[in-house]
C-alpha cells in the first residue's frame, strides 16, 4: 500500500512535527509495518 500525505504550514518544524505524529499514529493502530518514508517540503 503506498499512502500521500499533504500538509501545508509555512513552518517547517510544525510540518515534520504533523507527519511524525502521522506515522506513529500509522504504526500504532494498524498490523502493518512502514518501511519507507520519503519527505519532500517545498
Amino acid at each position: 500500500i503506498s499512502i500521500g500525505i499533504a500538509v501545508v504550514s509555512n513552518d517547517k518544524k510544525h510540518i515534520e512535527s504533523i507527519i511524525d505524529k502521522m506515522l506513529n499514529f500509522i504504526e500504532s493502530h494498524t498490523e502493518g509495518e512502514i518501511v519507507e518514508v520519503d519527505r519532500e517540503i517545498v
